[in-house]
Parts: structure tokens; sequence; C-alpha cells
């Protein structure tokens, strides 16, 4: 099981373009964290760009401003101070983040996504099969 990554290239975070609803507290890292953001701005986050901003506030602390700035200009005292409660309460989902991160990097090699439906039917079939929350066929080793 992976333990540990405290630092994700900017790059491949901003590579996402696909979410998969695999990362648990998603929802409530947008209500808690997102806050600062006015609502207009809020509203045109896609769940991709909110889950580069969820890798973005677990990044090491020397990165984690610059990273948070490169996928959204906005980074204000009530974000920063909403995101260090959200990360005493919440542990980062290390290993369904990689498995998107895979996900999204091996269809975008094949020049093609295949329709999140099918990649969320994968999904529960391998979280009944195995317990390990991913996305991909065969699973990520748990």
């Amino acid at each position: 099981m992976l333990q540990e990554l405290s630092t994700i290239d900017i790059a491949v975070i901003g590579s996402l373009r696909l979410y998969t609803n695999n990362i648990k507290h998603l929802i409530d890292f947008r209500v808690q964290c997102l806050e600062g953001l006015n609502v207009k701005s809020r509203q045109r986050l896609s769940p991709a760009q909110i889950l580069q901003l969820y890798i973005c506030c677990y990044q090491h602390v020397s990165t984690r401003d610059r990273c948070w700035r490169s996928m959204l200009p906005v980074l204000n005292h009530s974000i920063q101070r909403a995101c260090v409660l959200f990360r005493a309460k919440f542990p980062f989902e290390i290993e369904a983040v990689v498995c998107s991160v895979i996900f999204c990097h091996v269809n975008n090699a094949q020049g093609s996504a295949p329709g999140l439906q099918e990649a969320a039917s994968r999904r529960e079939r391998v979280d009944a099969g195995s317990g390990v929350s991913c996305c991909l066929a065969p699973p990520c080793p748990g």
C-alpha cells in the first residue's frame, strides 16, 4: 500500500482531464476549501479541476501555493485556512489519486477516453472484488 507521496509534478496534475468519482471526500473538499471563491468561479470549476486543486492542497508545503496558483490564480487566506483544516480532518487519498493519474494518462496515450460510466462500472467491480478503490482494470495493487 502506498503510504506517502508529498509532491506530484505540476505538469502531471495539470494534465488530469477526467474525474472518475474515486475520491471519497472530493465533495467535502469542494464545499469546505473552495468557499473562498466567488459563486461564479466555483460553478465554473469542472470535477477534473476540483481534483487538480484537491491534489494541490496536499502537496508539500514548499510547493503547495505555487501548485495551487498554477491551477487557479485565486489563493486567499480563507482558502488557505480551509485547506489547513481539511488536511487535518481528512487523509490524502493517495491510492485513488494515483489511479486517477494512471487512468488519465493511459487514456491520453491511447488517444481517447472511455465513457465515465464504463470506468465507474469497472471501479465498482474492482471495489466489490478487492476493496481497493480504483478505476482501472486490472486493479491497482493494494
